[in-house]
């Protein structure tokens, strides 16, 4: 069966992909990988969703500033934190500095 979206979650969906509402987001581990499949991948993965972040060559500077503040469609993620967030913030670096489709995990 399937289920309607209420409109305030339609609403806060909406604030979030604008970047005005930060993601409710909080790991249950500081595992970058993990992480990074639960809040990047369902958007960073090319498509429709949102853009592939291989071969990007981001600087932690600006992952830190995008986990921050969101902009460009992607909201804030204020609950990765500490050694989680620096994990990501690291692993998203190394991720793009590989060519696109690349397959094995940085």
């Amino acid at each position: 069966m399937q289920t309607v979206p209420t409109v305030g979650a339609m609403v806060l969906g909406a604030l979030m992909v604008l970047g005005c509402v930060g993601s409710p987001y909080k790991p249950a581990t500081s595992d970058a990988g993990t992480v990074y499949m639960e809040a990047c991948l369902p958007c960073h993965q090319g498509g429709p969703n949102g853009p592939s972040l291989a071969g990007r060559n981001l600087t932690a500077e600006a992952v830190e500033r995008r986990l921050a503040r969101g902009g460009r469609g992607m909201p804030s993620f204020p609950g990765i934190r500490g050694e989680a967030r620096a994990n990501l913030v690291a692993f998203v670096v190394r991720l793009t500095a590989r060519e696109p489709g690349t397959t094995e995990r940085p």
